[in-house]
């Protein structure tokens, strides 16, 4: 259980500055802005447990799809650069590369996502 709890912390530490930014921008109350992050958060959390999954499965398709959740959510917080990441691997995926790249990539961009990279 601590490392649910440590990931949504190095999550929110990721992301929290800039979603909130964006909400204000957006004109936002605090509560409301506040609610939205905490609704991402949870929801990248989830695809992120959901994505080691899908990696020992080696389900290339589930993957994807997942990445691309992933990319959309960092998008309604705002996240441009973030989401810039994820929509990466489904261009690789596209190219062809082997899942043992795609998988190094997701590994690479979900660190750097929470802050372990």
């Amino acid at each position: 259980m601590s490392t649910i709890k440590n990931t949504r912390e190095k999550l929110m530490e990721t992301i929290k500055t800039k979603a909130l930014e964006h909400f204000k921008k957006l004109g936002l109350e605090d509560e409301d802005a506040k609610e939205l992050l905490e609704e991402g958060a949870d929801s990248i959390q989830s695809k992120i447990f959901l994505i080691s999954k899908t990696l020992k499965e080696e389900n290339i398709e589930a993957l994807i799809k997942l990445t691309h959740a992933i990319k959309g959510i960092l998008l309604n917080l705002g996240l441009e650069e973030e989401a810039t990441e994820f929509r990466k691997i489904k261009q690789l995926y596209e190219e062809g590369k082997s899942f043992k790249f795609i998988k190094e990539q997701t590994q690479k961009s979900l660190r750097k996502l929470i802050g372990k990279d």
